[in-house]
């Protein structure tokens, strides 16, 4: 587990991408990049575009998407692209802040060096050897790759299916803000994977202090961790976003 301190010192444990899983979305992603570059030849030359087009165009057709594929998608994706989403992992910062342009930028740049020029021998060093599980582009943007599989058992992700009819407990729900709904999601999502420990809980009250802090919300008799459903089942319920809201978090 990488253990993430987040500005309202919350530490959240998330699970490291796997190498395989890593590999295996690049893998995904080249073979996109191929697939287009296979199609646009096949449209030039129905077109017969080589015949009067401009060597620049064709320049910017074939070198654009590769030149700026993992940082665009990766921006516009919330720390994925297509490859990692097929593979269920994500970009993300260190210190509990989503990751800005400029460190999606910054992985990218240094990808030229972890794959590019090594032929990925050194991001697979790099991953395999470093603490969190980090690419050079890693380290220097202060980012790691974990997984984004939500392990929730069946059971409770029927529980958690909500009935808009269903009666509100905590009305003050309706004023999350999304990084504090985020905040509770981690929190719920860190004690199905890692079960009822010591860490869990005091993940689990260090969020529970922050809402109770911000919003005059208490737990009353229930425990933790059905506080937090409760609570994140009354938000869902007041905002309307069944769906969204049991989208699993990186």
């Amino acid at each position: 587990m990488i253990h993430v301190q987040t500005a309202h010192n919350v530490t959240l444990a998330l699970e490291p991408a796997g190498l395989g899983d890593r590999i295996l979305a690049y893998v995904i992603d080249i073979a996109i990049l191929l697939g287009y570059n296979t199609l646009m030849w096949l449209f030039l030359f129905a077109i017969k575009f080589g015949s009067y087009g401009s060597e620049a165009v064709m320049v910017a057709l074939f070198s654009l998407p590769w030149l700026l594929y993992f940082p665009v998608f990766e921006i516009a994706m919330d720390g994925q692209t297509p490859g990692k989403k097929a593979r269920k992992i994500r970009v993300v910062r260190l210190d509990g802040e989503p990751p800005s342009i400029g460190d999606y930028l910054l992985r990218w740049l240094l990808g030229f060096v972890d794959f590019t020029i090594s032929t990925g021998a050194v991001a697979v060093t790099s991953i395999a050897l470093s603490q969190h599980s980090q690419r050079l582009g890693d380290m220097a943007a202060g980012t790691t790759v974990v997984s984004a599989r939500d392990r929730a058992r069946l059971s409770d992700t029927l529980f958690e299916r909500i009935d808009h009819a269903a009666d509100v407990t905590y009305p003050e729900a309706a004023r999350l803000s999304n990084a504090d709904v985020s905040l509770i999601r981690d929190a719920i999502r860190v004690i199905r994977i890692e079960g009822v420990t010591v860490q869990s809980r005091k993940i689990a009250q260090s969020v529970i202090e922050v809402i109770e802090s911000a919003y005059g919300i208490t737990t009353g008799e229930q425990r933790p961790y059905f506080f937090l459903r409760t609570l994140l089942q009354d938000y869902t319920t007041l905002a309307g976003t069944a769906d969204a809201a049991f989208e699993p978090v990186a």
